[in-house]
């Protein structure tokens, strides 16, 4: 496909459950809220989430990108690693990084480079109703997670796009219970973040016009 060509005919997610969404999750999740925007550009879009409810960036190469090249995808997303930060006592975020780096050199196979994404996590410890010490254990953790994010996005010419960032303007209404998933304010939040990056990636229309739109 020509990085020109604006048609996205077939979009897929890959992740852990900050795309995949949890058990108790009643509103629409980012993935089709991306969705809905870009079927007004491309009408017909299918999507299709690959992502999985605690997954680590090792369960993310193995079992999701072969499943998402099968379905020929021509936008695909990639945000995983957290997890690999969040269930071990002594995580590896060197291979965390090696893994996603995997994951993307795997789908610049097939896929245009400027057709894939990543994204650096929201750094959700305020939010955390943990002790002091742990809280400051994953913030370190966390940011040495998303530099091997977005040096891994560089590497390979692929969006990284920041949540890290965009959610320095978030406040506590935008994560869940649990202070780590995203609310129904938060999906909606990250679904602005991706549409205006790839807007702009894929040589959309602005999205900021379709989200002000939906405001009214």
């Amino acid at each position: 496909m020509n990085v020109t060509s604006r048609a996205v005919r077939r979009f897929a997610t890959l992740g852990d459950s900050v795309t995949a969404g949890t058990a108790g999750d009643e509103w629409s999740l980012w993935p089709q809220l991306v969705t809905e925007w870009l079927a007004t550009h491309s009408p017909g879009v299918r999507h299709f989430n690959f992502a999985t409810d605690g997954a680590v960036s090792g369960e993310v190469l193995r079992d999701q990108v072969p499943l998402a090249l099968e379905s020929r995808p021509d936008l695909v997303t990639v945000i995983c690693g957290a997890n690999d930060v969040l269930h071990y006592p002594r995580p590896d975020v060197e291979a965390a990084g090696e893994n996603l780096a995997a994951c993307l050199g795997r789908l610049a196979g097939e896929i245009l480079p400027a057709r894939i994404a990543t994204a650096t996590y929201p750094d959700l410890v305020p939010f955390l109703p943990w002790r002091p010490k742990s809280k400051a254990r994953v913030a370190s953790r966390l940011a040495h997670l998303n530099e091997a994010i977005r040096l891994v996005a560089e590497d390979h010419g692929t969006l990284c796009i920041d949540l890290a960032a965009w959610a320095r303007r978030y406040s506590d209404e935008a994560y869940d219970a649990d202070g780590i998933h995203p609310s129904q304010v938060g999906h909606r939040r990250i679904a602005i973040a991706m549409t205006l990056a790839l807007s702009s990636r894929l040589e959309l229309p602005d999205a900021l016009s379709y989200w002000e739109a939906s405001e009214r």
